[in-house]
């Protein structure tokens, strides 16, 4: 898991997100975002979940990242303007 917050100065809505990532490991398994609300010293409640991604999706070249993307389309999600989180689930 890997969590960081963001400070959003307006709504904000959007059908796609990107993260840089690198694959270190194999390829089982899924990656997807959460983001949250602030819980006053870190995250809140649960907002927005993206579709997963599989980990095989994630190709890098050899010490590189590469941006990819995470869905969040059809979740109808605005997020107020202020301090949210966003974490990288596996």
């Amino acid at each position: 898991m890997t969590i960081t917050s963001f400070d959003a100065t307006a709504a904000w809505l959007g059908p796609r997100k990107w993260s840089a990532l690198h694959r270190f490991g194999g390829d089982q398994g899924e990656l997807w975002v959460e983001i949250y609300g602030d819980g006053g010293d870190g995250p809140g409640e649960l907002l927005v979940k993206s579709r997963p991604v599989k980990a095989s999706a994630v190709r890098t070249p050899p010490n590189r990242y590469a941006w990819v993307p995470f869905s969040f389309e059809g979740t109808n999600t605005i997020l107020p303007a202020g301090r949210h989180w966003i974490l990288l689930r596996q």
